[in-house]
């Protein structure tokens, strides 16, 4: 990277710094990799984005990358166990009580324990209601601009000007 730079720097050049790709891809159990909702995968790409940033900043960056048409990977990847986790939490923050959420779920939860995110053929067909769908639309949205965000802090805080975001068309697959 550093050749790069000093290659731009004497053409006068101010880079474009594809710092990392944000997206996700299934592997070969279709679940979602990388797990952008497991915390160790989160730290693991502040540390990347920090030493980029620090390597990058004296070279004057046009702008930081998180990734070209991004995407935290298709719908139909099984969620992982921190992605459930993190879905009850998203549901308990917004519900408060279990039987809040039954109510609007129609659903007979007794526990936040027991809530899963529905399988993508429960989701494709007539197995869930619209809002169960549009609530993990949301928490994956939630999810999804939580990761960026996570990117953004990580290379200011090391380039406090920086200009850092995702390019081209972006969304969750």
């Amino acid at each position: 990277l550093t050749q790069q730079l000093d290659w731009a720097n004497r053409m006068n050049l101010q880079p474009w710094i594809h710092a990392t790709s944000l997206g996700g891809h299934p592997d070969a159990e279709h679940v979602r990799q990388p797990d952008t909702s497991d915390p160790e995968y989160r730290l693991g790409l502040e540390d990347k984005l920090r030493s980029v940033a620090a390597v990058s900043k004296n070279y004057s960056p046009l702008f930081y990358s998180l990734g070209d048409e991004t995407i935290i990977g298709p719908r139909e990847a099984h969620p992982t166990g921190a992605e459930q986790g993190a879905f009850r939490v998203f549901l308990e923050a917004k519900h408060k009580k279990i039987e809040a959420l039954n109510k609007v779920w129609q659903s007979d939860y007794k526990q936040w324990k027991d809530v899963v995110i529905p399988s993508s053929d429960d989701l494709r067909g007539d197995k869930t209601n619209s809002r169960m769908r549009h609530e993990l639309w949301a928490f994956r949205n939630t999810q999804f601009a939580d990761l960026i965000g996570t990117g953004v802090k990580a290379v200011r805080s090391v380039d406090p000007g920086a200009a850092v975001g995702i390019e081209g068309i972006f969304g969750l697959g």
